[in-house]
């Protein structure tokens, strides 16, 4: 890291990048840290980026892919539930059950939900309909390639034939409305005191408690006879639901709810306006700012709004100039804010929870793998001048609000 032989202790604050410290620094110094442009601590053996595989200990299947995106950008814990199968082939690309419904690939690639209570009322009410043969000894490759999913592309209209019962429409509207449920395929049935009504996608129960989805997903893979065992986790992270949270911010920046690259950083705590400038990993090595006034992301780790770990470095000082950008970083304290911004203006807020210092000899790893949660780490030198470089880095750990 390009730092000043003999650090400034002028506050980073006041220092403009066209000041420039009294005194000459000595010609093999200067070339040493010219040279010099990563920091030399790091050597990661893995990124930092977020799993794209969980484990579901509840059902015992997996979670990943277009269907994970799909399950967190549609409110997938209430209106699917968790995996009961595999993701599995068929003709247009890959079909997965849930408890609530069923998931399938468009032939364009896009995931929908398949109209699950449907194809399950039509085949409680004509058995063998859509398949033509007894189930019970055919492997579950050749039942699904005789099955066409029905889809949400496939409906006609977007009226209901049949009204919404009145006892589960703030249940309905809660859910996402015809999105989640579908038109409805029939009135509320009523039996013993509880009722039922079926939509295209789902089905709701209507008990003494309240409006609770029936598990169609569940009961389609088995008239289906989709194998929904139990696999073994493996090597597999645990699924959290909690990571994947709205974050709401504290109304200083517009939050953005996607993914992003950033552009920019606040962080009023230290006098921070920085341009945040991508840097890659080479060689082993998580290199630096070109720029010593910008605040370096890398890209191939996490991006903001990838619900892990973001993590950026820049420098505390330049030889030559004094004090940059993180001159300070060592100042922030648990409930500073870092505002992260993207090109449109939105962004992520954070709230600083940890600082520490390292030795500057030790693997990066622990400090830029997965969280397990939305998280921004900063990087920069501190500690003692060695007459080469500082002897230990300062983190800092933040968490999204």
């Amino acid at each position: 890291m390009h730092v000043s032989p003999a650090p400034a202790t002028t506050d980073a604050r006041v220092i403009s990048p066209a000041r420039v410290l009294s005194g000459r620094v000595p010609a093999i110094i200067a070339l040493l840290l010219l040279l010099t442009s990563s920091f030399g601590f790091v050597t990661p053996t893995a990124q930092a980026a977020a799993p794209t595989e969980f484990y579901v200990e509840a059902t015992g299947h997996t979670l990943g892919g277009d269907f994970l995106q799909y399950w967190i950008r549609n409110n997938g814990r209430e209106t699917l539930g968790n995996p009961v199968s595999e993701p599995i082939s068929n003709p247009d690309g890959q079909i997965q059950y849930f408890q609530y419904g069923v998931l399938a690939q468009l032939p364009d690639g896009t995931v929908a939900r398949e109209m699950a209570a449907l194809a399950l009322r039509q085949l409680q009410q004509h058995p063998g309909q859509l398949v033509g043969r007894e189930l019970e000894n055919v492997p579950t490759s050749a039942v699904l390639s005789e099955i066409t999913p029905l889809r949400a592309s496939t409906a006609i209209g977007s009226g209901h034939p049949y009204p919404v019962a009145t006892g589960i429409q703030a249940f309905y509207h809660t859910l996402g409305g015809l999105t989640t449920f579908g038109r409805a395929l029939a009135p509320a049935e009523s039996t013993r005191g509880a009722s039922t009504q079926w939509f295209e996608f789902v089905r709701v129960d209507v008990s003494p408690t309240g409006p609770a989805l029936a598990e169609v997903g569940l009961e389609l893979a088995e008239a289906r006879v989709v194998d929904t065992a139990r696999l073994p986790r493996g090597d597999l992270p645990a699924f959290d639901p909690n990571r994947y949270t709205d974050f709401f911010g504290d109304g200083t920046i517009p939050e953005a709810d996607t993914p992003f690259a950033p552009t920019r950083i606040l962080i009023p705590a230290i006098d921070v306006d920085a341009t945040i400038e991508p840097v890659g990993v080479v060689g082993g090595q998580m290199q630096v700012p070109v720029d010593e006034w910008n605040v370096g992301w890398y890209p191939s780790m996490a991006s903001p709004g990838e619900w892990s770990n973001v993590v950026m470095a820049a420098h505390k000082d330049w030889w030559g100039v004094g004090p940059v950008v993180f001159w300070n970083l060592d100042k922030l304290a648990p409930g500073d804010r870092i505002y992260v911004i993207g090109p449109t203006g939105a962004g992520a807020t954070y709230e600083v929870t940890e600082s520490w210092q390292v030795d500057s000899t030790m693997s990066a790893d622990p400090l830029i793998a997965d969280t397990g949660y939305e998280a921004l780490t900063l990087i920069t030198c501190d500690g003692q001048w060695t007459g080469a470089e500082y002897n230990l880095r300062r983190i800092v750990l933040a968490k999204r609000i």
